[in-house]
């Protein structure tokens, strides 16, 4: 027997023989003056061995250097001294592979050791008595020892308690597995003092071991005792952990808890038992502790992990386990884990059974107070549809409620091509086993209490802006079933429009059999059916008025009143005459009589659409009756005019019609003696007895012709064709408007006649201030001489109607028609940009100096004169012999507006000092061919900066972190008398723009680059069309959406161009994206390639600090867009258009949220202009 116990009870059996060998029966010991002999020699062998009572310490390490260790395994003996619960021990643990039954009798014995002698019969520093190890009782009574399988103790306190092993469990808090093991209880403070003294001051010769190469003495820290415990983790891992006792761990909860540094430390150390045998970490998700109440039913599924009963109610362990972040388990755990498990199926497309959705749905129920509302949250149901099982979310889903009548949704459920997702009845059933039928109305009454949930107990009828399906399938199935549905509505919300037209359209069958739409039908009520029997009734179940009456609002007749007269009074007309009740009749007129006070547009309305029908010889016999009253005409001034009746048949009469042709023949003709209001409304009963030919618009001829010399305008004539280069601009379709203008003639003559002619009977009136006259090849407009300010209306208005005529201009834009032939010419391209029109092409080379007029006609007359201008007007300087050649396709219009009337710098700022004649817009500004044409060349090297802005850094300062640069802005005196210059006392207006600067364009602000500029749309949008095109792989002309893309040699953009901005991209791909992330402009996180990009450019021939123009349209974009992840508008701001090293472009990505967040500023004066 010199083995190793292989088991646990052949441990103890050989303990058991070691003790019979000592004198042992049972537990009776024999012999005893023997024994008694033998422990009190013991007693004093223990005490009187040794001088020191630590030796012992030196015996222990001998002991371990005797061992014998498994290959590979790295000689260990751990000393551990420490106070627990009032008791001082001292324990030993070494990783030895285990006591042998010899080794065992050896440690039991006195004077038997294995120790074997070395050379020269010298032993080692300790152990050469054999009996070394008993001087452990010179400072424990009792000593616990534990060797693989073998469990035992020495009890110096019973006979011989120091040879006799008593079979006892090792302590299991301090069981450590694999290791041989002494736990020593010290008997005295004064030896834990003494040995943690020795500890510390044991000589370094006896460290030095034949096996113990690791040995060492110090101090164990708390921390290092959790490096030990960590080691120990990985060598014995989870199996070790649950070996160990209650006692072990609750001494590691203890012994760990509140040590805040080693917290997260601890948290990876898989030592928190699981109700289902398993063991994890603190860092392990949804663990929480159990519940204090008794454990409930979680459903399958839900990620959610509870603490052992046993230790959740530990307090010890608990403590520990709060203190490592583990939370008590709650119902609203289990609520937030089910929540995330929808949410996480919504996203990731994962599954789970229906029995589980239902167990879902159930739970959260019955725990619906730890919800944050008190209503059904976003989660899966399993909906029946055609008897399949069907998952709904957010969706209509029908519940049903045996409370509602008529049931609707049990009568169709099972009916073919129903529309009904109807909630599973599974979901009651769970519901009900804990509860009652009052449970489950609880429950609906929950499912329906959300307003997202799409819960319903009755067919919904609108979908969106649609019918819905259920309204399609009620409709097929019984209109009456769906009249109640109907009616459920009508008594609880405001109907939708779409009902409100869509239920009197329905077909019902009425009670003659025919089928007829509902609004035209009535109710057969008995009240109804006894007055008005020929009225078309709706067959419907009990038609009382409690029942139906709420049809009235669909135009169904419900009760006796004037619609129901009219109704039957037309359906009488309808029968034969005999067998008409003329008694009936009288009664519906008489009833019709006295409601004509209340009902007076219903009954005319009536009779208006169905009038009288007169036969041919009826209208022969009113033609030729004399019932006509006629004023007839004056033989002389003194002679008065009498009224005679005439048939129409007489046919020398006429009825007045037109205000104006009533009074000028008045008494000149036979005129019918009615007002012309009253004329208006007998019209189709005059056409229909024959006398259209009659009426003064018909019968009198107009002409107007100018009178005396005709005189070309040539500055009117200019005036007109600059404005209606922007007029034509809002025409609804192509117009050739160049030729018009082109073709368009201004006179001016002495006076304007109308002549009016009925018959031999001829009227004039000179009085007229204008014609137009339009011909196969010109247009003339003629203007009266001298026309004074009371006419000044009717002639814009006379121009206006001609122009909104010839260019087909919508109506809505008749304001904006006013407002161009009013303004200053020179505001009009602000004007047009302030509306978001596109400018004439040639906008910017009006008034060209140097360019002849066409010759005149060869019957016009050609004079030189000047007419003096009054407040604001034009001068209108007419053409003279020496401009009589070449043509006029581009003229000089030089207005004289008063200050108010300036929006931008005066031009005139910059003509040459002493200069008084006035300047072209070309002279001030370079044409637009050469602007463009320079454009174009430089687009091949245009620059697009690194970064937000691409200018000079005028100020730069830093705050919280964030980069700003300050950049100046010279705004623009509205109201400066002409001068070019800000006003003294104005402030300087600054910009703040976020984001880094690049090495851009180093040009400052400077007066040779005026702000009045705005650059023509081709010049200004070819570039950004250029840049993109080399950026953006899929970029293409379809992208540029403005009216210039034609001129660029593209297909013409034939969208409306208010609707679209500049440019127009959907970023399918990100390439927009990253050509703005190159720039320096962050992309919004929220754009994808579902975002499309809306382009506005502003450019400018100076510096891009400049104010520049938006719409209202343009504003309105801006803020629609705004936080839309679907659309992104950015305006371009391209500047120094003209400079040599290319133009620049500033980036205002979001550009309500920078004028919302103070970045950019929004001064509306007339339109906005952005600083």
């Amino acid at each position: 027997m010199d083995g190793i116990a292989s088991t646990r009870a052949e441990a103890d059996a050989e303990l058991q023989q070691l003790r019979e060998e000592r004198g042992i029966k049972g537990n009776e010991l024999r012999d005893s003056a023997l024994v008694s002999s033998l422990d009190q020699a013991l007693n004093i062998l223990s005490d009187q061995l040794y001088q020191t009572p630590t030796h012992f310490l030196l015996e222990l390490i001998q002991n371990a250097d005797d061992n014998d260790y498994a290959s590979g395994v790295a000689p260990r003996l751990h000393l551990s001294l420490y106070e627990e619960d009032g008791r001082k021990c001292l324990r030993t643990d070494c990783n030895e592979v285990g006591f042998t039954f010899k080794q065992l009798e050896a440690l039991t014995r006195v004077g038997q050791s294995t120790k074997i002698s070395t050379a020269g019969g010298q032993k080692g520093y300790i152990g050469e008595k054999g009996i070394g190890f008993k001087s452990v009782f010179k400072v424990a009574d009792v000593v616990h020892i534990a060797s693989g399988f073998y469990e035992f103790k020495l009890d110096r306190n019973n006979p011989i308690g120091m040879i006799l092993p008593i079979i006892s469990r090792f302590p299991s808090a301090d069981r450590i597995a694999g290791h041989t093991q002494f736990l020593l209880q010290l008997k005295y403070m004064d030896d834990y003092r003494d040995i943690r003294r020795d500890l510390e001051d044991i000589e370094p010769q006896v460290l030095v071991r034949e096996n113990l190469s690791l040995i060492g003495v110090y101090t164990l820290t708390v921390e290092e005792l959790c490096d030990e415990f960590e080691v120990w983790i990985r060598e014995v891992r989870v199996a070790g952990i649950e070996e160990q006792s209650t006692q072990w761990h609750r001494k590691v909860s203890s012994l760990f808890c509140d040590r805040t540094h080693l917290k997260e430390k601890l948290k990876e150390f898989p030592i928190i038992p699981l109700r289902d045998g398993s063991w994890v970490n603190a860092k392990e998700k949804h663990v929480y502790l159990a519940s204090e109440n008794e454990d409930e039913h979680v459903p399958t599924g839900i990620d959610i992990s509870i603490v052992d009963q046993g230790a959740s109610r530990d307090p010890v362990r608990k403590k520990f386990f709060k203190y490592l972040g583990i939370k008590e388990y709650s119902p609203r755990q289990v609520c937030d884990l089910i929540l995330e498990l929808h949410r996480d199926m919504v996203v990731n497309r994962t599954c789970r059974m229906k029995k589980d959705l239902v167990a879902d749905a159930a739970y959260l129920f019955k725990h619906r107070s730890q919800l944050k509302k008190d209503e059904v949250p976003a989660i899966f149901f399993v909906a029946m549809k055609d008897g399949k099982p069907v998952l709904r979310r957010l969706k209509q889903t029908y519940l049903i409620d045996p409370t509602v009548k008529p049931g609707l949704i049990a009568k169709y459920r099972n009916t073919a091509g129903n529309p009904f997702f109807v909630l599973s009845d599974e979901y009651e059933t769970a519901i009900c086993e804990e509860g009652t039928e009052g449970t489950a109305k609880e429950f609906r009454e929950w499912l329906l209490r959300s307003e997202i949930s799409g819960f319903a107990t009755i067919p919904t009828l609108v979908d969106g802006t649609k019918l819905s399906p259920e309204w399609n399938f009620l409709r097929d199935q019984d209109v009456v079933d769906l009249l109640y549905v109907v009616k459920f509505y009508w008594e609880r919300y405001n109907l939708p429009l779409k009902l409100l037209k869509a239920v009197p359209e329905l077909e019902v069958r009425c009670l003659d059999g025919v089928t007829r739409a509902l609004g035209l039908s009535a109710v057969p009520t008995a009240d109804l059916k006894q007055h008005c029997p020929h009225l078309d009734f709706a067959e419907l179940p009990q038609p009382t008025l409690e029942n139906w009456g709420f049809l009235s609002d669909f135009g169904v007749i419900i009760t006796c009143n004037t619609t129901a007269r009219l109704r039957e009074l037309q359906a009488l007309s309808e029968l034969p005459v005999d067998n008409v009740d003329k008694k009936a009749v009288h009664e519906i007129y008489r009833a019709l009589s006295s409601s004509m006070t209340l009902d007076k547009e219903e009954i005319e309305t009536a009779f208006c659409k169905r009038p009288l029908f007169l036969s041919d010889k009826q209208i022969e016999r009113i033609q030729a009756a004399p019932v006509f009253p006629i004023l007839e005409k004056r033989d002389g001034p003194q002679e008065e005019s009498g009224i005679a009746l005439c048939s129409i048949d007489d046919r020398d009469w006429y009825i007045p019609d037109s205000p104006i042709l009533e009074s000028a023949f008045r008494d000149k003709v036979n005129m019918l003696s009615l007002p012309v209001k009253s004329v208006k409304m007998l019209r189709s009963l005059f056409q229909d007895l024959g006398c259209k030919d009659m009426f003064l618009s018909s019968a009198v001829k107009e002409t107007v012709e100018p009178s005396g010399t005709c005189i070309r305008d040539r500055l009117r004539e200019d005036d007109l064709k600059a404005r209606l280069r922007y007029i034509s601009q809002l025409a609804a379709k192509d117009t050739e408007f160049m030729q018009d203008i082109l073709l368009l003639r201004v006179w001016s003559v002495p006076s304007i006649t109308i002549t009016r002619c009925l018959g031999d009977v001829e009227v004039t009136n000179d009085n007229e201030v204008i014609t137009i006259k339009d011909k196969e090849d010109t247009t003339d407009i003629y203007f009266r001489e001298g026309i004074q300010e009371s006419d000044q209306p009717a002639v814009k208005f006379e121009l206006s109607k001609h122009f909104i005529r010839e260019f087909d201009i919508d109506v809505k834009d008749t304001n904006l028609v006013n407002y161009v032939m009013d303004a200053p010419i020179s505001q009009l391209p602000g004007i047009m940009e302030k509306h978001d029109i596109s400018l004439p092409e040639d906008s910017d080379d009006e008034g060209t100096d140097g360019e002849g007029f066409d010759s005149e006609d060869d019957d016009a007359t050609v004079v030189d004169r000047t007419e003096e201008p009054s407040n604001g007007e034009l001068n209108i300087e007419l053409g003279g012999n020496d401009k009589s050649e070449g043509r006029y396709e581009k003229l000089q219009v030089t207005s004289k507006a008063t200050d108010s009337d300036v929006e931008s710098e005066s031009f005139s700022s910059f003509a040459p000092t002493g200069s008084p004649s006035p300047q072209s817009f070309r002279e001030l500004i370079p044409t637009h061919q050469s602007r463009a044409q320079s454009i174009v060349r430089k687009a091949s090297r245009f620059r697009m900066s690194d970064s937000l802005v691409a200018i000079t850094p005028i100020q730069h300062y830093e705050s919280e972190g964030v980069s700003h640069q300050s950049l100046p802005i010279r705004t623009r005196n509205i109201h400066d008398g002409g001068g070019g210059g800000s006003s003294p006392g104005r402030p300087t207006s600054t910009a703040t723009s976020r984001g880094g600067l690049s090495d851009g364009y180093n040009s400052e602000f400077s007066d040779s680059h005026s702000s009045g500029y705005q650059a023509p749309p081709r010049a200004r949008d070819r570039p950004v069309y250029e840049l993109f095109k080399r950026q953006i792989d899929d970029w293409t002309f379809e992208s540029w959406t403005s009216d210039m893309r034609g001129e660029a040699g593209h297909p013409r953009f034939k969208g409306r161009q208010r609707d679209f901005s500049d440019f127009t991209y959907l970023d399918r791909f990100g390439h927009m994206r990253e050509a703005l992330r190159r720039v320096g402009v962050e992309p919004n996180a929220e754009w994808s390639n579902n975002t499309k990009f809306h382009l506005e450019v502003k450019a400018t021939l100076g510096h891009c600090a400049e104010a520049f123009f938006v719409s209202q349209n343009q504003l309105d974009k801006m803020r629609e867009f705004n936080g839309d992840p679907n659309n992104a508008y950015v305006l371009l701001r391209v500047f120094n258009m003209e400079e040599d090293n290319g133009p620049g472009i500033k980036f205002f990505r979001d550009p309500w949220s920078l004028y919302m967040g103070g970045i950019l500023d929004f001064r509306s004066e007339e339109g906005y202009k952005v600083y």
